[in-house]
């Protein structure tokens, strides 16, 4: 429909996307790329001030790091950040999680030296308070291990990381919103029909059906438990649709804006 702009701020847009984990343990993923792919496409409408797209080989630590430090260079308070990242998530320590031994997983991450190879939930949480922005869309989409899998990772010392941890990301009533697709107990689906992640498909055709340019993260939330209850009662043994929880949701005072 041609470039969009917002009515305030400008938009700073990073996907990361990944399939592929050379260094990890059958661990290869379906539609993550996919995911971050329509993502971007959605939001890449907008006449954004930043926007990055990076996946599989090219999603390093470092390069999600420096992505991250080129948007808090250049962003203001005003504007939108939504940061969206679709691939593997551990924890170190089954025992005692926190945020220094929880991580995302870039492309080159490596179980023998995760706090050299991965991004902490602590060391991720610094670099978004260097974002100035009031409105913070963080999209994390990475619980995709079966059991199998889970087993292996239990074996050397990890599982996958909660949506509880995700959470503590940010405190109640800042100015960021945290939507994840499941805890650490369930599995994101992947759906072949759709060639994408179930929530990924299901978050982005719920903000194309709202009507307003802007949402409170609040409203992006109920928009999208909408869309759970619908799938779930109209598409049984197709895909199924977390239900989105406190377990699964942080809204703050924040807002994002719609894809339309």
């Amino acid at each position: 429909r041609g470039r969009k702009k917002m009515n305030e701020g400008r938009i700073h847009l990073l996907c990361v996307g990944i399939n592929k984990y050379p260094n990890y343990p059958s661990g290869q993923l379906n539609f993550c790329k996919n995911d971050a792919e329509l993502i971007f496409n959605s939001y890449s409408s907008y006449a954004c001030q930043t926007k990055k797209l990076i996946i599989d080989d090219e999603a390093t630590k470092q390069n999600i790091l420096i992505a991250l430090s080129e948007i808090s260079n250049n962003i203001r308070e005003e504007d939108y950040i939504i940061f969206s990242f679709a691939g593997h998530g551990v924890s170190k320590n089954i025992a005692d999680a926190n945020s220094e031994n929880n991580y995302i997983c870039p492309s080159d991450f490596k179980f023998d030296y995760p706090e050299i190879t991965g991004i902490s939930l602590k060391e991720l949480k610094e670099k978004l308070e260097t974002i100035k922005s009031k409105n913070k869309l963080l999209i994390l989409d990475s619980c995709y291990s079966g059991g199998a899998l889970r087993r292996e990772m239990e074996k050397i010392g990890f599982r996958e990381i909660s949506s509880k941890e995700f959470l503590e990301l940010a405190p109640e009533g800042s100015g960021y919103g945290i939507i994840t697709a499941c805890d650490s107990d369930e599995k994101a689906e992947e759906s072949p029909e759709l060639k994408q992640g179930v929530f990924t498909y299901y978050l982005i055709e719920s903000l194309k059906s709202e009507t307003k340019k802007e949402l409170k993260f609040v409203e992006v939330k109920q928009t999208l438990t909408k869309k759970a209850i619908f799938m779930q009662k109209n598409t049984p043994g197709i895909c199924t649709l977390q239900i989105p929880g406190a377990d699964h949701c942080r809204t703050g005072t924040g807002c994002v804006s719609a894809v339309v």
